[in-house]
């Protein structure tokens, strides 16, 4: 509703059903102890009570860590933000270990193992199927024991040859 004020601009009167709503809320905000633009904030969230309902905006309150009494968060806020603090300091020690070259992606972790595994079952079928028979013909099973040790001594020299060589890749 406009009116004409002594000047002849018109000018909007307040609705007092706007105005005493207005005042119900501010009364509200109180007993709950929160700012305008708080509320307001909080009223859009998702859950958030349809009426001026104190213990129901209370519960919601606590359900999402919300709200500040003094100068301390409530606990549920406070445990909250020190989680996501800790998340993102881990995030930060990760990627710091991957620039240090300290930590590999798995993807790379993979394709190394199985090339060295293919490379590991080649080597040990030739040496068992190929090179150990011919050098056991005519000897003792334990000269043939000792074969075999060296053969695996061998092989393992050869494996940890190729994880180094990876290691230093970096």
């Amino acid at each position: 509703m406009c009116a004409k004020s002594k000047t002849g601009k018109t000018s909007r009167k307040a609705r007092p059903d706007k105005v005493k709503e207005k005042a119900e809320i501010a009364a509200f905000r109180r007993a709950i102890g929160v700012s305008e633009p708080t509320f307001a904030d909080w009223r859009r969230m998702p859950g958030a009570p349809v009426t001026l309902d104190v213990e129901q905006w209370r519960a919601f309150i606590v359900e999402n860590g919300l709200g500040v009494r003094g100068s301390r968060p409530m606990p549920a806020r406070e445990a909250h933000l020190t989680d996501n603090v800790a998340r993102r300091n881990r995030l930060l020690e990760l990627e710091i270990q991957q620039k240090e070259g300290k930590l590999a992606d798995r993807s790379e972790v993979d394709t190394m193992l199985t090339r060295m595994g293919s490379l590991q079952k080649t080597i040990l079928y030739a040496k068992l199927e190929r090179e150990l028979p011919a050098k056991a013909v005519g000897r003792s099973a334990e000269e043939i024991a000792t074969l075999g040790r060296e053969f695996a001594d061998e092989l393992c020299a050869i494996f940890a040859r190729g994880v180094e060589e990876w290691q230093n890749v970096g």
